[in-house]
């Protein structure tokens, strides 16, 4: 597991280097300029966390089955810590694990033929949906418009 962190103190956890064929960084930079983008600002000294694991098309299907009720694969699963009521109310100037994201490279890789966009677009449009649910985002116009704009904002 490696724990990569960000200029503005967001914390990366990730199993290995190369997760679905991108490095470190490329993950980094989606998670920093998501959280930037978002409803919250966050102190200079701020530490927030959470990890990614990318999983089979298989494996995801069995999780979405059992936590969301839905027996199909999906490009990615979060798993928040607190809810949007609760991230209001907190002291971000202490760390806090923010939660967990399980994602799918091969539904991702297929969305993104079926979108005619490049696999790193679709993954970044995917990876900062997953950051904006353990921000407390529903989907919404918000979302997806602050979605669109880290994609816009390089990769």
């Amino acid at each position: 597991m490696k724990r990569l962190r960000g200029q503005q103190g967001v914390i990366l956890d990730m199993p290995q280097e190369g997760l679905c064929g991108f490095d470190y960084q490329f993950f980094q930079d989606i998670a920093e300029k998501t959280f930037a983008l978002s409803r919250y600002s966050l102190p200079k000294n701020s530490t927030l966390s959470f990890s990614i694991e990318a999983v089979s098309k298989k494996e995801i299907a069995r999780l979405n089955k059992k936590y969301i009720g839905k027996n199909s694969p999906t490009d990615i699963l979060s798993f928040p810590t607190f809810s949007e009521e609760v991230l209001a109310k907190i002291n971000f100037s202490k760390p806090i694990f923010l939660g967990e994201i399980i994602i799918c490279p091969d539904v991702i890789r297929e969305d993104s033929h079926k979108d005619g966009v490049s696999y790193d677009r679709e993954m970044t449009f995917v990876f900062s949906h997953g950051i904006l649910h353990l921000l407390g985002y529903e989907h919404s116009e918000e979302m997806f418009a602050l979605q669109d704009k880290v994609c816009d904002n390089g990769k």
